[in-house]
Protein backbone atom coordinates (compact mmCIF):
# COMPACT_ATOMS: atom_id res chain seq x y z
CA UNK A 1 0.00 0.00 0.00
CA UNK A 2 1.32 3.44 -0.96
CA UNK A 3 2.55 5.64 1.87
CA UNK A 4 1.33 9.12 1.01
CA UNK A 5 2.35 12.49 2.29
CA UNK A 6 -1.02 14.04 3.15
CA UNK A 7 -1.14 17.75 2.35
CA UNK A 8 -4.39 19.09 3.79
CA UNK A 9 -6.20 22.33 2.97
CA UNK A 10 -7.35 23.07 6.52
CA UNK A 11 -10.20 25.52 5.99
CA UNK A 12 -11.50 23.69 2.93
CA UNK A 13 -11.74 20.49 4.97
CA UNK A 14 -13.21 22.39 7.92
CA UNK A 15 -16.12 23.53 5.74
CA UNK A 16 -16.63 20.04 4.32
CA UNK A 17 -16.75 18.61 7.85
CA UNK A 18 -19.39 21.13 8.94
CA UNK A 19 -17.08 22.61 11.56
CA UNK A 20 -16.65 26.06 10.00
CA UNK A 21 -18.99 28.94 10.81
CA UNK A 22 -20.26 31.95 8.90
CA UNK A 23 -19.09 34.27 11.67
CA UNK A 24 -16.58 33.68 14.44
CA UNK A 25 -16.67 35.25 17.86
CA UNK A 26 -13.41 35.77 19.65
CA UNK A 27 -11.62 32.46 20.04
CA UNK A 28 -14.16 30.50 17.96
CA UNK A 29 -11.88 30.10 14.95
CA UNK A 30 -9.10 28.59 17.05
CA UNK A 31 -11.55 26.19 18.69
CA UNK A 32 -12.86 25.12 15.26
CA UNK A 33 -9.32 24.55 14.03
CA UNK A 34 -8.59 22.41 17.08
CA UNK A 35 -11.75 20.37 16.49
CA UNK A 36 -10.63 19.71 12.93
CA UNK A 37 -7.13 18.72 14.03
CA UNK A 38 -8.58 16.35 16.62
CA UNK A 39 -10.80 14.76 13.98
CA UNK A 40 -7.85 14.38 11.62
CA UNK A 41 -5.76 12.77 14.34
CA UNK A 42 -8.52 10.15 14.68
CA UNK A 43 -8.93 9.53 10.95
CA UNK A 44 -5.22 9.19 10.16
CA UNK A 45 -3.01 6.39 11.38
CA UNK A 46 0.05 7.18 13.48
CA UNK A 47 2.31 6.74 10.45
CA UNK A 48 0.08 8.98 8.32
CA UNK A 49 0.09 11.69 10.97
CA UNK A 50 3.89 11.73 10.89
CA UNK A 51 3.70 12.40 7.15
CA UNK A 52 0.82 14.91 7.18
CA UNK A 53 0.85 18.69 6.85
CA UNK A 54 -2.25 20.81 7.55
CA UNK A 55 -2.25 24.37 6.22
CA UNK A 56 -4.44 27.26 7.42
CA UNK A 57 -4.75 30.89 6.40
CA UNK A 58 -2.93 33.49 8.47
CA UNK A 59 -6.16 34.73 10.04
CA UNK A 60 -5.98 34.44 13.84
CA UNK A 61 -2.79 32.44 13.65
CA UNK A 62 -1.01 31.77 16.97
CA UNK A 63 0.44 34.96 18.47
CA UNK A 64 4.01 36.04 17.85
CA UNK A 65 6.16 34.28 15.31
CA UNK A 66 4.66 30.80 15.78
CA UNK A 67 3.66 29.94 12.21
CA UNK A 68 4.32 26.21 12.54
CA UNK A 69 3.74 23.63 15.25
CA UNK A 70 3.15 19.91 15.75
CA UNK A 71 -0.23 18.51 16.77
CA UNK A 72 -0.27 14.78 17.61
CA UNK A 73 2.47 14.15 15.09
CA UNK A 74 0.94 16.29 12.32
CA UNK A 75 2.75 19.34 11.00
CA UNK A 76 0.45 22.39 11.22
CA UNK A 77 1.41 25.47 9.24
CA UNK A 78 -0.07 28.93 8.76
CA UNK A 79 0.33 31.05 5.64
CA UNK A 80 2.41 34.19 5.91
CA UNK A 81 0.44 37.35 6.78
CA UNK A 82 -0.99 38.87 3.64
CA UNK A 83 -1.11 35.55 1.80
CA UNK A 84 -3.64 32.75 1.62
CA UNK A 85 -3.38 29.08 2.48
CA UNK A 86 -3.70 28.24 -1.24
CA UNK A 87 -0.51 30.18 -1.98
CA UNK A 88 1.34 28.41 0.82
CA UNK A 89 0.10 24.99 -0.32
CA UNK A 90 1.24 25.66 -3.90
CA UNK A 91 4.72 26.47 -2.62
CA UNK A 92 4.78 23.23 -0.60
CA UNK A 93 3.71 21.27 -3.68
CA UNK A 94 6.38 22.90 -5.84
CA UNK A 95 9.15 22.30 -3.31
CA UNK A 96 8.20 18.79 -2.20
CA UNK A 97 11.03 16.30 -2.71
CA UNK A 98 8.67 13.34 -3.23
CA UNK A 99 5.78 14.96 -5.07
CA UNK A 100 4.68 11.66 -6.66
CA UNK A 101 3.75 10.50 -3.16
CA UNK A 102 1.73 13.61 -2.36
CA UNK A 103 -1.97 13.24 -1.62
CA UNK A 104 -3.65 16.63 -1.60
CA UNK A 105 -6.84 16.86 0.48
CA UNK A 106 -8.80 19.77 -1.00
CA UNK A 107 -11.72 20.46 -3.30
CA UNK A 108 -9.93 23.50 -4.74
CA UNK A 109 -9.41 22.91 -8.48
CA UNK A 110 -6.45 25.27 -8.65
CA UNK A 111 -4.59 23.20 -6.06
CA UNK A 112 -5.65 19.94 -7.68
CA UNK A 113 -4.13 21.11 -10.97
CA UNK A 114 -0.95 22.17 -9.17
CA UNK A 115 -0.42 18.74 -7.57
CA UNK A 116 -1.28 16.97 -10.82
CA UNK A 117 1.51 18.90 -12.59
CA UNK A 118 3.93 17.39 -10.05
CA UNK A 119 2.46 13.92 -10.66
CA UNK A 120 0.83 13.77 -7.24
CA UNK A 121 -2.75 12.84 -6.41
CA UNK A 122 -5.70 14.71 -4.94
CA UNK A 123 -8.96 13.86 -3.22
CA UNK A 124 -11.93 16.17 -2.61
CA UNK A 125 -12.46 17.06 1.05
CA UNK A 126 -15.93 15.48 1.12
CA UNK A 127 -14.61 12.26 -0.39
CA UNK A 128 -11.69 12.20 2.04
CA UNK A 129 -14.09 12.41 4.99
CA UNK A 130 -16.31 9.66 3.58
CA UNK A 131 -13.49 7.23 2.77
CA UNK A 132 -11.40 7.79 5.90
CA UNK A 133 -14.40 7.77 8.23
CA UNK A 134 -15.49 4.44 6.76
CA UNK A 135 -11.96 3.14 7.20
CA UNK A 136 -11.94 4.24 10.83
CA UNK A 137 -15.24 2.46 11.48
CA UNK A 138 -13.76 -0.74 10.06
CA UNK A 139 -10.73 -0.40 12.34
CA UNK A 140 -13.03 0.16 15.30
CA UNK A 141 -14.64 -3.24 14.78
CA UNK A 142 -11.39 -5.13 14.35
CA UNK A 143 -10.81 -7.73 17.13
CA UNK A 144 -8.21 -6.83 19.75
CA UNK A 145 -5.85 -9.77 20.17
CA UNK A 146 -4.25 -10.67 23.50
CA UNK A 147 -6.46 -8.30 25.47
CA UNK A 148 -7.43 -9.54 28.91
CA UNK A 149 -10.29 -7.09 29.27
CA UNK A 150 -12.56 -5.35 26.77
CA UNK A 151 -10.81 -2.17 25.59
CA UNK A 152 -12.47 1.21 25.35
CA UNK A 153 -14.02 1.68 21.94
CA UNK A 154 -12.57 4.26 19.59
CA UNK A 155 -15.68 6.40 20.03
CA UNK A 156 -15.23 6.34 23.82
CA UNK A 157 -11.57 7.23 23.44
CA UNK A 158 -12.55 10.08 21.11
CA UNK A 159 -14.98 11.43 23.71
CA UNK A 160 -12.31 11.25 26.39
CA UNK A 161 -9.69 12.99 24.27
CA UNK A 162 -12.14 15.66 23.11
CA UNK A 163 -13.24 16.63 26.63
CA UNK A 164 -9.70 16.52 27.98
CA UNK A 165 -8.68 18.90 25.17
CA UNK A 166 -11.68 21.16 25.73
CA UNK A 167 -11.08 21.43 29.50
CA UNK A 168 -7.28 21.42 29.39
CA UNK A 169 -6.98 25.12 30.21
CA UNK A 170 -10.23 25.55 32.17
CA UNK A 171 -10.02 26.59 35.81
CA UNK A 172 -13.49 26.13 37.37
CA UNK A 173 -12.48 28.31 40.32
CA UNK A 174 -11.90 31.21 37.93
CA UNK A 175 -15.44 30.73 36.61
CA UNK A 176 -16.72 30.90 40.20
CA UNK A 177 -14.77 34.11 40.88
CA UNK A 178 -16.08 35.78 37.72
CA UNK A 179 -19.78 35.06 38.31
CA UNK A 180 -21.90 38.08 39.32
CA UNK A 181 -22.09 38.39 43.08
CA UNK A 182 -25.89 38.18 43.17
CA UNK A 183 -25.77 34.84 41.31
CA UNK A 184 -22.90 33.23 43.21
CA UNK A 185 -24.46 34.11 46.57
CA UNK A 186 -28.14 33.46 45.81
CA UNK A 187 -28.62 29.89 44.65
CA UNK A 188 -31.78 28.10 45.69
CA UNK A 189 -31.91 25.16 48.04
CA UNK A 190 -32.81 21.87 46.31
CA UNK A 191 -36.31 20.42 46.76
CA UNK A 192 -35.21 17.72 49.24
CA UNK A 193 -34.14 20.46 51.67
CA UNK A 194 -37.53 22.14 51.46
CA UNK A 195 -39.83 20.59 54.06
CA UNK A 196 -43.49 20.88 54.99
CA UNK A 197 -44.91 21.66 51.56
CA UNK A 198 -46.45 19.72 48.71
CA UNK A 199 -46.65 22.72 46.40
CA UNK A 200 -44.80 22.58 43.08
CA UNK A 201 -41.20 23.61 43.49
CA UNK A 202 -40.57 27.01 41.95
CA UNK A 203 -37.98 29.73 42.56
CA UNK A 204 -40.66 31.71 44.37
CA UNK A 205 -41.11 29.16 47.15
CA UNK A 206 -37.47 28.15 47.58
CA UNK A 207 -35.67 29.18 50.72
CA UNK A 208 -32.34 30.92 50.17
CA UNK A 209 -29.29 30.36 52.33
CA UNK A 210 -26.40 32.20 50.62
CA UNK A 211 -23.67 31.11 53.02
CA UNK A 212 -24.69 27.47 52.83
CA UNK A 213 -25.06 27.54 49.07
CA UNK A 214 -21.69 29.18 48.40
CA UNK A 215 -19.90 26.64 50.60
CA UNK A 216 -21.60 23.75 48.80
CA UNK A 217 -20.90 25.32 45.40
CA UNK A 218 -17.21 25.64 46.23
CA UNK A 219 -17.18 21.94 47.18
CA UNK A 220 -18.80 21.07 43.85
CA UNK A 221 -16.19 23.15 42.02
CA UNK A 222 -13.40 21.35 43.88
CA UNK A 223 -14.93 18.00 42.91
CA UNK A 224 -15.14 19.13 39.28
CA UNK A 225 -11.48 20.16 39.33
CA UNK A 226 -10.51 16.78 40.81
CA UNK A 227 -12.43 15.08 38.02
CA UNK A 228 -10.75 17.13 35.29
CA UNK A 229 -7.33 16.42 36.81
CA UNK A 230 -7.87 12.65 36.58
CA UNK A 231 -8.24 11.28 33.01
CA UNK A 232 -9.36 7.88 34.35
CA UNK A 233 -12.26 9.48 36.23
CA UNK A 234 -13.21 11.43 33.10
CA UNK A 235 -13.23 8.15 31.18
CA UNK A 236 -15.42 6.53 33.85
CA UNK A 237 -17.78 9.51 33.70
CA UNK A 238 -18.12 9.10 29.93
CA UNK A 239 -18.41 5.31 29.91
CA UNK A 240 -20.66 4.65 32.92
CA UNK A 241 -23.87 6.67 33.46
CA UNK A 242 -24.10 5.32 37.01
CA UNK A 243 -20.70 6.80 37.80
CA UNK A 244 -22.09 10.28 37.17
CA UNK A 245 -24.42 9.88 40.13
CA UNK A 246 -21.51 9.50 42.60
Amino acid sequence: MARYYHLIDGYNLMHAAGIARVRYARGDLERCRNRLLLKLSELLTEDERQRATVVFDAREAPPGSIQRHIYRGMNVEFAEPGTEADDHIEILISNHSASRQLLLVSSDHRLQRAVKRRHGRSIDSEEFLRVYTQREMMREHEPHADDQSPPATISQQKDLEFWLDEFENVDPRQILRELPKEISESRFLPPEEKSGTSAPVTPANFEIDPAHERTRWEQEVDELQDLLDDPQRVKNWIDDPDFRQH
